[in-house]
């Protein structure tokens, strides 16, 4: 009598094409009080949208022709943030910013070139970034109604999570070049 267990695991096939197809992708969540905000990717389509979550009500923001991802040090991240009144993001196309009113309207981009930006933080009227050029990293800041770029740090090889402290006098960020040195930081 040869029986499998009734505990034996049940094997279905399954193929390449439906593992990389089946799977919807959240990441960047966003509290305002505007609401939730999050970063979809949609597999069937290959965009990546901005949705916003208010009084119940989920609608996409990202209109036909965008996707929000950066692809700062190829593996991007922190696309979009959001100011008062608007949602700035990182168009995947052309990896430029992009400010689209929250109530509505087309988004208008606010960088031109080839540098590429990410890691986006929104405080009081500018975006804080990682501003990618060929092989040059530095943190800027940018004027998110008139796009004009402030060079905040420049020098090393990689630049990462921007972020203010709560009054916003002060801005912490990690940096390193390589190879990575592991010794006592200098004086």
């Amino acid at each position: 009598m040869n029986e499998t267990p009734a505990s034996s695991p049940r094997v279905e096939p399954f193929s390449a094409s439906q593992a990389t197809t089946a799977g919807v992708d959240f990441a960047e969540l966003q509290l305002t009080t505007h609401g939730l905000f999050w970063n979809e990717y949609r597999p069937e389509d290959g965009r990546c949208r901005i949705w916003q979550r208010h009084q119940g009500q989920a609608q996409c923001l990202t209109p036909t022709g965008f996707s929000v991802r950066s692809r700062v040090y190829e593996y991007g991240g922190g696309a979009f943030c959001l100011s008062d009144d608007a949602l700035l993001f990182v168009n995947e196309a052309d990896q430029q910013l992009y400010r689209q009113p929250l109530a509505g309207g087309a988004p208008s981009a606010l960088t031109q070139g080839t540098c590429r930006y990410g890691d986006l933080r929104c405080h009081a009227g500018q975006v804080l970034a990682v501003e990618e050029c060929a092989e040059q990293h530095q943190l800027v800041s940018i004027d998110s109604i008139t796009g004009q770029r402030r060079l905040l740090a420049a020098g090393a090889d990689f630049y990462a999570a921007p972020t203010l402290s709560p009054n916003g006098l002060r801005l912490a960020w990690i940096e390193w070049d390589r190879p990575i040195n592991l010794g006592p930081a200098p004086a």
